[in-house]
């Protein structure tokens, strides 16, 4: 039986990052260099199904509740292989329910594989807060009528790119909207999922 608790991956990304984040905002040196802020549009389609159902590839995703996202984010520190970053995001629900959603978040992204010299790669993950104008739909009918405006958030990312093109990328998007067991409302468990494809600009 795998059990997925996304209140210890929340709670523990958040302590990592922040404590990442403070040590390089001292170090002001290292801010404002190429290719600091990465800029990401995608469009994707709500699944009714668990995190693990996805990472399993055994979610289906229901093409009547779609979305679009506008991302800009700043990379805070850097290391050779990994990088934290600052996120925002504003996304529209046009097709099945009609809201905006604002997203705050901090994101860790790995980027050296042995093939980067052929695509370039590279893997993220991030959590935060999620804030709807309404409260979603999808997620009142998933959730037996539970959900609330302000949740938790989690995304898991995967960017490839052309080594002669590095600045852009076709990405795939995992965007979660949880109650995080508890920490965000009682028996708001796993709220919404959903799966999104787009393109990301680095400058």
């Amino acid at each position: 039986m795998h059990t997925f608790y996304p209140s210890h991956y929340f709670l523990a990304l958040l302590f990592l990052a922040s404590h990442a984040v403070s040590e390089t905002m001292s170090e002001t040196s290292q801010l404002h260099r190429p290719n600091d802020w990465r800029l990401t549009f995608y469009d994707g389609s709500l699944s009714a199904d668990t995190l693990f159902d996805m990472g399993t590839f055994n979610a289906s995703y229901d093409s009547d509740f779609r979305f679009q996202t506008m991302a800009l984010a700043y990379r805070v520190t850097a290391q050779r292989d990994w990088t934290w970053e600052l996120e925002g995001q504003i996304a529209k629900h046009y097709q099945g329910q009609h809201h905006e959603e604002f997203n705050a978040l901090i994101v860790f992204r790995w980027h050296q594989f042995p093939w980067h010299e052929a695509v370039n790669t590279n893997i993220a993950a991030g959590a935060g807060l999620s804030y709807a104008t309404d409260t979603p739909d999808f997620e009142l009918e998933k959730n037996n009528g539970k959900s609330q405006q302000l949740l938790g958030y989690l995304m898991f990312e995967l960017a490839l790119a052309l080594p002669r093109l590095p600045q852009w990328a076709i990405i795939a998007r995992v965007h979660h909207r949880s109650g995080a067991y508890g920490l965000f409302g009682d028996d708001i468990r796993g709220a919404s999922n959903a799966l999104a494809f787009g393109l990301q600009y680095r400058f």
